[in-house]
Formats: C-alpha cells, sequence, structure tokens
C-alpha cells in the first residue's frame, strides 16, 4: 500500500482521530531517520496502527474469533484492535 491511499484511508474512515495519525506518521518518519530504518515501513505502521481503534468490542471479538489468533482475547480488550486491525487490512 502506497502511503498516499493509507492517509486517505484512515482520514475518510476516522476524520477525528486523523490528527493524531499525522503526529505519529511524522514521528515516524524522524525515527526511521535517525535509526536508518525503512521509511515506508515505518510511515505504513504509524499511519494504521489504529485502524481498528473504535470498533465496537462485540465486532473485535467476533473478527479475532474467525480470522485471528484468539490468545489475544485473554488481554485486555483494549489490545483487540491491534489483531483486528491488522486482519481487516489484509
Amino acid at each position: 500500500m502506497e502511503i498516499e491511499k493509507a492517509l486517505s484511508l484512515i482520514e475518510e474512515r476516522d476524520p477525528v482521530r486523523f490528527p493524531h495519525i499525522l503526529g505519529t506518521f511524522k514521528q515516524a518518519r524522524k525515527l526511521a531517520k535517525y535509526y536508518n530504518l525503512d521509511d515506508k515501513k515505518c510511515s505504513l505502521a504509524a499511519i494504521l496502527h489504529d485502524y481498528a481503534k473504535g470498533e465496537d468490542k462485540s465486532r473485535l471479538k467476533e473478527i479475532i474469533t474467525k480470522y485471528g489468533d484468539v490468545i489475544i482475547l485473554k488481554y485486555d480488550e483494549e489490545v483487540w484492535n491491534c489483531e483486528a486491525g491488522s486482519i481487516l487490512l489484509k
């Protein structure tokens, strides 16, 4: 996925959280440069890290149960969006 497409996807999906995502994206680019990491990979990780944030907990559980690693369901519900987000983005 291209960075511009990811930014557009997130802005459309959650305009309220978009400023947070932009800040995370800018910081990720600085860190990538400082640590000599792949800028695109770091940028995409930053942009997409909260993709499923805000989804209903029952929906997250359903996605994880059906398509993900159910071990994550043993952890706090606040981290379920990480697993579900990666599933939804596939």
